[in-house]
């Protein structure tokens, strides 16, 4: 182990260190609430419909019953998230815990089921949600490093790494979808 390696031992992400992480690609973000919408204007269009030329009070009954479905469907989105994190969490694969190692080159993971490595070049972006940290290398594809299983010094040598980082612009696209150019701050 060099001097310059941060290496963080027994990781093991809870099921809500393994929630998804935030949207960082504009042109993904932009669309997250495309379904919601179409939702919300087919209740708009039914309970203009259900009014009908009358006034009909049938409108509330179309309107109160879209509402309800929209609170149903965003609960069972996030179940369904919860559920698959729970399911990432139950995995054999999970059982054990991960070493991670990081340093100026990048981060390598490897435990008794497997082992991988990326390039900073392959990191869009290291996000610090407060419980953890967020290694974005696709919209499909982020690694959380709990801050639970790190302890006060690796999170100061993990922060001042990721500083570096930020300064030598050593973060690149992605490996699967570099984003745009004004994706990039």
């Amino acid at each position: 182990m060099s001097e310059d390696q941060i290496v963080v031992t027994g990781v093991r992400p809870t099921p809500d260190e393994l929630r998804p992480p935030p949207m960082i690609w504009p042109s993904v973000r932009k669309r997250r609430w495309l379904p919601e919408a179409i939702l919300i204007a087919g209740v708009i269009v039914s309970t203009l419909v259900a009014s009908g030329p009358e006034g009909s009070w049938l409108w509330s009954w179309v309107l109160v019953t879209g509402l309800i479905t929209l609170r149903f469907w965003r609960w069972s989105m996030r179940s369904v998230h919860r559920a698959m994190s729970e399911a990432a969490f139950a995995l054999p694969s999970n059982k054990v815990p991960t070493i991670w190692t990081l340093d100026a080159t990048g981060l390598q993971l490897e435990s008794p089921t497997f082992r991988g490595a990326y390039r900073w070049r392959a990191v869009v972006d290291v996000l610090d949600e407060g419980d953890r940290f967020v290694f974005v290398i696709s919209p499909f594809l982020a690694l959380s490093l709990p801050r639970s299983a790190m302890n006060d010094d690796q999170i100061a040598a993990l922060n001042a790494l990721l500083a570096h980082l930020r300064r030598e612009h050593a973060f690149g696209g992605g490996v699967d979808y570099p984003p745009p150019p004004s994706d990039k701050a």
